[in-house]
């Protein structure tokens, strides 16, 4: 029996090889010439067929290559078939960046998968901004699948960066519908936007039905209102197209919770309240100054800081305990019902886009929740970034915006209780809250509404109860405070606005409501609540 003795195998193949190419370099037993261009590569016969199946392919026939002695490689850059011969004696490749794509076709054609392998593999590792297309490109072109994957995940991450480049308007309209409607793309909405109107101007007879498709399917409220007006006045696809100027207009609208709804000439503003002592629904009627008796209000339904909602002739109540009742206004012979119960206490309302949302109000509390009438249904939103109370909430622009209030500061073992002046925002697009310009005066327990722009309107600080109305312009997106002021003092109240006015109820010693005409700018008194002992945060505008 032999007894095999130990040989480095891997040294004697690297210096068989070795030696062989210093054989083709001195041109010693060359049996073959390879020729590419003004290039002539001596090689050898059996060194090629051992290594590559393209020339054993060749070699198997009697053809005009075989009697020759020599093949020409056309179509090929020269210094790339050098670079693939010199692989196949030394195991070994080196090539510019500017020729990785034409080393990767002749080492694909000449059938070396090691060297192929390689190259795709130092494509993947080197991958950058400036080498992203040829790689994609070449990616696709030998269905390197593992090689397109990575290349996919660099675009997501880097799309503002490759957008950037002119190779990107080339890109076909399916890997923009890829890049465009991934959740995992790196750029927000108003990016991806311009980047798609500026790849369909790059070829829109060609490129027009995809850009419609696309176009359609943008979150444009998730777009800033200043872009979006940008591009009604600039951008040649929109401005140019009653199509998608529609689009974008609607949009616009639908941010300053501008809702489409129809006028019944029949119909009236009422300002609605809960009065307490005989349990009874009131209207108050701001053009004739009456007061109508509505509907009875039921023992259960009444709360203390009880607030209410009204939404197409369907007014809600929510209460202290948790529970949710509603009415229709526009039935006199309606009784109430109870909805489903919700999380929070009572809170402010606001309304946007059918969905009631609303705040723990008198618990120092993060949390908010929201309600959609139609499927009778509470959903629990993301914490508020703050631990406030008593703050006022409104919807606008196509967010709520949840302001001013009252925090506990803990100091020397003495519990304080302090207003503050931010404010909050929650886009539902987004689930997510941010902060917004600050109030010019930290106030808790005021009142606001929205009539082109958001008012809040007095409340209390630093222990006294306030006159002072701050008004925050949509376009400008910062407070300022108003010089006219509210006749009475009012903290723990509400503020509605009906037919272009806004009117404030409740909330002090005065029986009077007030009136606000933006036109005139001007306070007044608008009627009388004499008598009446009603749910301070539960009056509600609707028309009936």
């Amino acid at each position: 029996m032999e007894d095999k003795i130990p040989v480095d195998g891997m040294a004697h193949s690297s210096e068989l090889l070795k030696e062989l190419n210093n054989l083709r370099k001195r041109g010693e037993n060359c049996d073959f010439i390879i020729r590419a261009g003004d290039l002539e590569l001596p090689a050898h016969k059996n060194v090629l067929k051992a290594s590559s199946r393209y020339f054993r392919a060749m070699m198997a026939h009697d053809n005009i290559e075989t009697q020759s002695g020599e093949v020409e490689i056309k179509g090929a850059d020269p210094e790339c078939v050098m670079k693939c011969i010199d692989f196949i004696y030394t195991g070994e490749a080196a090539i510019t960046e500017e020729k990785r794509g034409e080393l990767m076709h002749v080492a694909h054609m000449m059938e070396l998968q090691r060297l192929c392998d390689a190259i795709v593999l130092f494509l993947e590792n080197s991958l950058n901004v400036k080498s992203f297309f040829v790689t994609r490109s070449l990616a696709d072109i030998y269905s390197c699948k593992q090689l397109e994957k990575v290349c996919d995940q660099f675009a997501l991450e880097h799309f503002r960066d490759i957008a950037l480049l002119e190779e990107f308007y080339e890109l076909d309209d399916e890997y923009i519908r890829f890049l465009i409607g991934s959740k995992k793309t790196q750029a927000n909405e108003a990016v991806k936007c311009k980047t798609l109107l500026r790849w369909a101007e790059a070829d829109i007879e060609n490129r027009k039905e995809s850009f419609r498709e696309m176009f359609n399917k943008m979150g444009l409220m998730k777009i800033p209102a200043s872009y979006r007006r940008y591009m009604l006045e600039n951008e040649n696809l929109v401005k140019n197209s009653m199509e998608f100027y529609n689009i974008v207009t609607t949009s616009l609208l639908d941010s300053w919770n501008l809702q489409s709804k129809d006028i019944n000439i029949a119909s009236k503003d009422v300002l609605v309240v809960f009065e307490n002592t005989t349990r009874k629904l009131y209207g108050y009627d701001v053009k004739s100054r009456t007061w109508n008796g509505m509907q009875a209000i039921e023992d259960r339904i009444l709360g203390t800081y009880a607030s209410a909602a009204h939404l197409d002739g369907i007014l809600y109540v929510f209460l202290p305990s948790y529970s949710v009742f509603k009415i229709d206004l526009r039935d006199a012979e309606s009784n109430w019902q109870r909805m489903a119960s919700k999380y929070l206490g009572t809170g402010p309302v606001a309304i946007l886009n059918g969905l009631m949302y609303t705040i723990d109000y008198g618990n120092f509390s993060r949390s908010c929740e929201c309600y959609d009438p139609s499927a009778d249904k509470w959903t629990q939103l993301p914490e508020k970034p703050s631990n406030v109370a008593t703050e006022a909430l409104v919807a606008a622009e196509g967010q709520i915006f949840c302001i001013g209030g009252s925090y506990i500061r803990h100091r020397s073992h003495v519990t304080e209780n302090h207003s503050t002046d931010a404010v909050e925002k929650y886009n539902p697009a987004t689930a997510s809250w941010s902060t917004d310009t600050k109030l010019n005066k930290a106030r808790q327990a005021a009142a606001a509404t929205y009539l082109n722009g958001i008012y809040v309107i007095g409340g209390s600080s630093s222990g006294s109860v306030n006159n002072d109305v701050e008004f925050r312009c949509p376009v400008a997106k910062t407070w300022t405070t108003l010089t006219e002021t509210i006749v009475h003092s009012r903290r723990l109240f509400n503020a509605v606005n009906i037919d272009g006015k806004i009117y404030i109820i409740g909330g002090c010693s005065s029986d009077e409501i007030e009136e606000y005409d933006p036109e005139v700018r001007q306070w007044r008194i608008a009627g009388t609540m004499e008598g009446f002992f009603i749910e301070q945060l539960a009056a509600v505008a609707v028309v009936i």
